[in-house]
């Protein structure tokens, strides 16, 4: 099986982290065209470790990934691919891919890790993978075509939440590995009501799944850890004992993910 796989990285200081490491290193499998897509230079030995992988490209910090995600498939025209898939840095695997896989529908013509139900159902654009015949569709292309610089809410709305929206319309069907359950649901409803933009309902029908419902890492049910969620941590979850009881029970997943937060910090203040 020929596949392309396009990650996005950012680092202020020019590294790629351990746990970034370890994705694309599960990613870059015998039949797999890399493109790293960067928008901070990366320092030389980081850099060298990328090409010894795949293709490296240092771009300009516009468009969020999704412009880089097009420049990789510009680069390497998706219809010669039986699959695609587009990620990023910003988690750590907690579990190997192949495993996550397994949770999914086979029959599924698009997956991903999460799905979110804000403004419509769509598939949270850190991961997703394109199974054939979508590269090669005319729809797919055309989405890409499209795909501009825009502010972030701009970039979320027309390309995230649009992508699905676009390949459902054209008949295909997606699938997450992680489904929160309904006692999940109301569980992140009440802890919505910690939100920093909470009303007095919480942050109703918006609660974001791999944010509110971070811990449920800890039983092996949500499959990564976002590393937004370890350091905004907007549902009070209490990031540092997750954080703590993470590397507890994953040491070598998590290996870096504590130096990686506190390095990045300041970018994020």
């Amino acid at each position: 099986m020929k596949r392309l796989v396009s990650i996005a990285l950012y680092d202020p200081d020019g590294r790629v982290a351990p746990f970034v490491r370890r994705t694309i290193e599960e990613l870059a499998t015998p039949g797999t065209t890399l493109v790293a897509t960067a928008t901070h230079p990366l320092q030389p030995e980081d850099a060298a470790w990328v090409r010894a992988r795949g293709d490296l490209v240092e771009r300009e910090n516009v468009g969020l990934d999704m412009v880089g995600h097009r420049l990789a498939l510009d680069a390497h025209p998706p219809a010669g691919f039986d699959e695609v898939v587009i990620t990023n840095d910003t988690f750590a695997l907690l579990q190997p891919l192949a495993r996550i896989e397994d949770r999914v529908d086979p029959s599924a013509d698009f997956w991903g890790i999460t799905g979110s139900r804000e403004r419509a159902p769509h598939v949270q654009s850190f991961f997703v993978c394109f199974r054939s015949p979508i590269p090669a569709t005319a729809v797919f292309a055309e989405h890409w075509r499209r795909v501009a610089p825009a502010g972030r809410k701009q970039t979320i709305v027309a390309n995230e939440i649009g992508l699905t929206r676009t390949l459902v319309q054209a008949g295909f069907r997606f699938d997450v590995a992680y489904h929160p359950t309904v006692a999940d649901g109301v569980r992140a409803q009440l802890r919505s009501l910690r939100h920093p933009l909470a009303g007095p309902w919480g942050v109703v029908g918006c609660w974001n799944p791999y944010m509110a419902l971070a811990d449920a890492a800890l039983d092996a049910r949500l499959p990564v850890i976002k590393m937004s969620a370890l350091r905004f941590d907007p549902y009070r979850l209490g990031a540092d004992r997750l954080l703590a009881e993470l590397e507890r029970r994953h040491p070598e997943r998590m290996a870096g993910v504590r130096d990686y937060l506190r390095r990045t910090a300041r970018a994020y203040a």
